[in-house]
C-alpha cells in the first residue's frame, strides 16, 4: 500500500461491544493477489476497502475485502487469544495463528493449521492457547453463513462511510 486512509469506531452498544477500522486503499505498487486452493483472489488494488470488525469479548478479529464497487471478495477470520486497545486507543489482537478464509461461494478454509502445530511443537504457544484456537476455528465453521456475513459486513462498511473523522 502505498497511499491509505484509515478510520476508526469504537461500538459498544448492546448489538457489538469492539472497534470497528475501515481502510480504503487509495495507491498500491502492485495488486495483492493470493491464491487459495487454486483459486487467485484480488485482496488489494487501487479503490478496494478493508473492513476490520474486531469484538473485545470474542477470540476472533474479522477482516471483510471488497473490490472497488464494494463487493466482497473474502471474509478472513484471524483466530485469537485475545482482543483489546492499547493507551493510545487502537484495537489489536492477540494472534494464535490459525485462520479461516471464507469465499461468497461459502467455501471455507482452513489456514496456517502447519504454523500452529510448529508454535505448539516450539513452546512459542500453550496447550490451552493450541486448544482455544481449534475450539474457536471449529466454532466459527459451524456457525458461519455467508447471507448474514454479507449483511453485517455490508451494514458496518455503510456505518463506517459515513464517518467523517480519519486517522
Amino acid at each position: 500500500m502505498l497511499e491509505k486512509r484509515f478510520k476508526l469506531a469504537c461500538i459498544n452498544d448492546e448489538e457489538f461491544n469492539g472497534y470497528i477500522s475501515l481502510i480504503y486503499l487509495d495507491k498500491v505498487k502492485e495488486p495483492l493477489i493470493k491464491n487459495i486452493q487454486g483459486i487467485d483472489l484480488i485482496l488489494a488494488d487501487k479503490g478496494y476497502k478493508w473492513l476490520q470488525i474486531t469484538p473485545l469479548n470474542a477470540n476472533y478479529s474479522l477482516t471483510t475485502m471488497f473490490d472497488n464497487n464494494d463487493n466482497i471478495i473474502e471474509w478472513y477470520f484471524d483466530i485469537t487469544k485475545e482482543n483489546g486497545v492499547t493507551d493510545q486507543g487502537m484495537a489489536y489482537w492477540d494472534d494464535l495463528l490459525l485462520d479461516l478464509a471464507v469465499l461468497p461461494s461459502g467455501d471455507i478454509f482452513l489456514l496456517d493449521e502447519d504454523e500452529l502445530y510448529q508454535a505448539l511443537n516450539n513452546g512459542d504457544i500453550s496447550t490451552e492457547e493450541f486448544d482455544l484456537a481449534c475450539k474457536e476455528a471449529k466454532i466459527l465453521e459451524r456457525i458461519i453463513s455467508t447471507k448474514k456475513l454479507t449483511c453485517l459486513c455490508n451494514k458496518w462498511l455503510k456505518y463506517m462511510e459515513n464517518i467523517d473523522l480519519y486517522i
